[in-house]
């Protein structure tokens, strides 16, 4: 191998050289993060901004007439950070080298987003009311004012994070500027960053033109390089290219071959082989290594940035977009949790607004610590982590999705679909129009945070939730019933879906579902393993044992009792309102009867739980007394018929059977602080009742209350223990009427619901 051994120092040169040229790629197998962080420009910027800030705060800078409008209006929302603040540097890098004329074009807005302002650090300070313009409070507006108290009383970081930026935007909107930049307090801008600004705009707008756009959504001046890497999304795009690459390479050496005589005395057989099966490969291989950046950087001026964009550090929107679509739009989303610029993004996607970047990028981020008051170094507790190899690494992100989920599932034909969407004022989108039913989701807390830590995080969740189902979502994080177009992302292996019917009107789509779940979605063509189902969804309208399966289609008949055999496991769900406080006399019993369960798993609308086996606390008392309020055996008995009708009485060994047993309180609860309250509301409510006649307000039998901890949750009880069913299930049932039962000899699972702190 002669031309192995000459080749090998070129390759060695190749790999010293990008080490040279890509260290700076975030994105590169080369990259030199110590190296490339270091911040020597921002340091001597920071100390210019800093100083000419001091310098404006004690003496009188000369200045132009004010421009009415100005041509640009950069509004800054600033926050309390303990112990630090960087508002000072990020003014002073904006207006340090300015012009008294090109001063004179600026309009500065900057809220102190504090309803008590005077906590921040740089409340009164003299540079700032020298070098800002108007200074906005919560207290210029009453409603202004009672959101702000509720936001920072509920420490709702996303809306009031997304509701003070939509205060300096309205507040920039008002002065008439041509375009408004918002910017973080946690920035410093490049010398010279207002010229090249002011250029990409007019470049910006000229290019919508172009491409037949009246105007764009904004002009991004910062986006982080991690991001716009090789993407694995993309994998058939660079496999494609890459073999196009090397038939290239072949189909050039064959003609050499063929045309030049003498050539062929070198490239021989082994030679075509090397450079087929090791050279092209390894210089591929070395291609992508590099890093997106390194070898395929972003073109230096104004461009298309629609995908991989981040963060909204500083953007400049046209004064139209933001008075006739972000302002409207931010109003009416206030409590959304997304992000901001996250929120930003997927309104580009959805109206397909333009997106354009500058490169290079005019401003750094260099906040040290977050607007949480969180250490960002902090946030990284495991430095080490990005270097571990990327086997470890996405073996670590698996490891953190695997977790248990329950996904409350609705189906209604498009009839129903299309007059609840008009009941809302919607009309159906171009991604749902060729849909036959409506998948309606739960959606609260059902997207990992895995989707929007890293794009390594991204794609290991991506591959983790494999089936991609198109949805309705509903109860997401503004908690309401408003259906929405989404995306469900869903494990079969580790998530049960709740198939839920409304009130007997939904008609029969489990069948049509659980087919296209398997087929359509599910790429390993797996489909349903884990159901969870109550009794109206077994025996309501649509129900799953109101399906014949003498009428349905073979393909689809084939289909469902596939789906039936290979369930590893079904909770029968009895979520009941009555359990943890009983009066006796609900029960024509006398006072002396009242009957209280604080070991009551309460339910709460968190999807993910930890599954305890057994129940851990001292419940063995409470379990003598559980009080159902209708028998939980009929759905055992409904289930047993169905099996009987799909298998002639066979047994399913692999499907584990549970019956799901929960307190569903009046009020839905998706956070601790909710927990709280509706602890308290009940106490309260219980005192309130046996307060009447006489009755004692204490609890039973020692005050077990005590003794136990209250759990969010569920438990998961065998099937046995509720007694037993006809050997036949063509043998009549007859269900109990509700009453306590002793189940202390079927010590359940118990099953913890992930409350978070604040929602």
């Amino acid at each position: 191998m002669r031309i192995d051994a000459t080749l090998a120092p070129q390759y060695s040169s190749l790999i010293g050289y990008l080490r040279s040229r890509c260290w700076k790629d975030p994105t590169s197998k080369f990259f030199q993060a110590q190296r490339a962080y270091l911040p020597t420009y921002s340091a001597h910027r920071v100390q210019q901004a800093v100083q000419y800030a001091d310098l404006v705060g004690i003496e009188q800078r000369a200045q132009g007439s004010r421009r009415n409008p100005p041509e640009l209006c950069i509004g800054v929302p600033s926050v309390q950070r303990d112990g630090i603040s960087y508002l000072k540097s990020t003014l002073g890098s904006l207006q340090h080298g300015l012009s008294a004329e090109e001063r004179a074009g600026l309009s500065f807005v900057v809220l102190l987003a504090h309803t008590d302002q005077k906590r921040h650090p740089d409340y009164g300070q003299p540079w700032l009311t020298s070098m800002v313009d108007k200074l906005p409070s919560y207290q210029d507006d009453p409603e202004r004012l009672a959101l702000a108290k509720v936001m920072e009383l509920n420490q709702t970081h996303a809306p009031k994070s997304k509701f003070d930026y939509s205060i300096v935007m309205e507040e920039c909107e008002k002065t008439g500027a041509a375009y408004i930049l918002i910017v973080e307090d946690d920035v410093v801008f490049l010398d010279g960053w207002r010229h090249r600004t002011m250029q990409a705009l007019e470049a910006a707008t000229t290019k919508s033109w172009e491409v037949d756009h009246t105007n764009f959504l904004y002009l991004r001046l910062f986006y982080y390089e991690g991001l716009l890497g090789w993407n694995s999304e993309s994998w058939p795009t660079y496999l494609g290219s890459s073999l196009a690459v090397i038939a290239g390479v072949l189909w050039l050496l064959l003609l050499t071959r063929w045309y030049i005589p003498a050539a062929r005395l070198y490239l021989t057989r082994s030679v075509f082989l090397s450079t087929i099966f090791v050279f092209m490969p390894l210089l591929i291989l070395f291609f992508f290594a590099a890093g997106g950046n390194c070898v395929l950087p972003q073109p230096a001026g104004v461009h298309l940035m629609p995908k991989n964009a981040c963060c909204g550090q500083g953007l400049v929107f046209p004064h139209e977009t933001v008075a006739d679509e972000l302002l409207p739009l931010f109003r009416s989303n206030r409590w959304s949790q997304v992000p901001t610029d996250s929120f930003i993004e997927q309104y580009a996607d959805t109206t397909g607004a333009l997106r354009w970047a500058l490169t290079p990028v005019v401003m750094q981020h260099v906040g040290g610590r977050s607007s949480h008051g969180v250490q960002r170094a902090s946030m990284r507790a495991f430095n080490p982590f990005p270097t571990l190899p990327a086997e470890l690494r996405v073996k670590i992100w698996h490891f953190a999705l695997e977790r248990q989920r329950i996904i409350k599932v609705r189906l209604l034909n498009r009839m129903l679909m299309d007059g609840l969407l008009a009941q809302q004022g919607d009309i159906r989108p171009k991604t749902h129009e060729n849909e036959r039913y409506g998948v309606i989701v739960h959606g609260y807390q059902t997207l990992s945070k895995l989707f929007r830590v890293s794009r390594e995080s991204r794609d290991a969740a991506l591959s983790f939730y494999r089936v991609h189902l198109p949805c309705w979502l509903i109860k997401g994080a503004t908690r309401d019933d408003a259906m929405k177009p989404g995306i469900l992302y869903f494990n079969p292996e580790y998530d049960f879906l709740y198939i839920r019917n409304n009130n007997n009107i939904d008609t029969g789509q489990v069948v049509d579902f659980l087919h296209d779940l398997k087929t359509i979605h599910d790429p390993r063509y797996v489909g349903l393993l884990n159901l969870a189902i109550d009794i109206n969804g077994l025996i309501g309208g649509g129900g799953l044992c109101t399906i014949n399966p003498f009428v349905l289609d073979p393909l689809l008949k084939t289909s469902f009792t596939e789906t039936l055999i290979q369930l590893r496991e079904v909770f029968f769900v009895q979520a009941q309102g009555t359990g943890r406080h009983v009066l006796g006399l609900w029960r024509g019993l006398p006072p002396s009867e009242n009957l209280v369960n604080p070991s009551f798993p309460i339910a709460a609308m968190m999807p993910t739980f930890d599954r305890l086996r057994p129940d851990p606390r001292l419940i063995g008392p409470d379990l003598g007394k559980v009080y159902v309020d209708s028998d939980p055996r009929g759905m055992l008995y409904a289930w047993g018929r169905l099996v009987y009708n799909y298998f002639g009485g066979g047994v399913m060994p692999r499907t584990e059977h549970r019956v799901l047993l929960t307190f569903a309180p009046r009020h839905n609860i998706y956070d601790y602080r909710d927990a709280e309250e509706w602890l308290q509301r009940e106490e309260n409510n219980w005192l309130k009742e046996t307060s009447r006649d006489n009755q004692s307000g204490q609890v039973p039998d020692g005050g077990s209350e005590a003794a136990v901890g209250t759990a969010f949750g569920f438990w998961l009880f065998p099937v046995h223990a509720f007694g037993g069913l006809p050997e036949n299930p063509n043998d009549g049932f007859r269900n109990e009427a509700p009453c306590p039962m002793d189940l202390k000899e079927n010590w359940p699972d118990l099953a913890l619901l992930n409350l978070p702190s604040r929602s």
